[in-house]
């Protein structure tokens, strides 16, 4: 049997693409790693932000199905970044998606106000959750204060909450964030335009 090439050469292959782009199963045509797998391994790398996808699909050869397109971003290592490697991506699943849905709903909203309105039977949603999200989108610039909490953090979050909303400029569509930790660094990835928050940010 034929041995997969490994995390190292498909990266290298992806590079190898340059602005063009690339599909999935471009990097796995004849490699025993497998399409499902390649899938996974694609999608890990555009959540982690090591990708950039480009707004166009390309047929397969084979059964003419479409494919999303990547392109490796600008600044990405030349070693092949993998689950064990990245670094942690924070994610909430369906709980963070719920609490987007919320921010960009709500004209303003506290923590428990938020954790309210994004839980479900099936999501529940915790204030210590909501906290979290909110204080790493409002360090990214994302969020706008209304009314200042009273200080002592979370143990205070009822005694006089904060007032918050969602800047309008970062409002950016459905997709919700994702929150990397990477080297010690948080950075909040917008996949509605392809870019980190602080970008955004320096943009406006």
């Amino acid at each position: 049997m034929k041995k997969p090439k490994g995390f190292q050469k498909y990266w290298d292959e992806m590079r190898a693409y340059g602005a063009d782009g690339f599909t999935a199963l471009d990097i796995s045509a004849g490699e025993p790693f497998g399409m499902a797998a390649m899938r996974k391994y694609v999608e890990f790398l555009w959540k982690a932000a090591y990708l950039r996808r480009l707004d166009q699909t390309r047929a397969s050869p084979k059964n003419g199905r479409a494919s999303g397109v990547y392109a490796v971003r600008e600044g990405a290592p030349k070693r092949a970044p993998t689950p064990k490697t990245h670094g942690r991506i924070a994610r909430y699943g369906q709980q963070q998606a719920h609490m987007w849905v919320a921010m960009r709903t709500l004209k303003h909203w506290t923590i428990g106000e938020l954790a309210v309105a994004a839980a479900t039977d099936d999501t529940p949603v915790t204030i210590t959750m909501a906290y979290s999200f909110i204080a790493t989108l409002k360090q990214a610039g994302a969020i706008a204060t209304l009314r200042a909490p009273m200080t002592g953090g979370l143990a205070n979050a009822f005694a006089r909450p904060g007032v918050f909303r969602l800047k309008p400029s970062f409002n950016t569509g459905p997709v919700p964030p994702v929150i990397i930790r990477r080297n010690g660094k948080v950075r909040v990835y917008d996949g509605n335009r392809d870019l980190f928050l602080d970008e955004l940010r320096e943009a406006a």
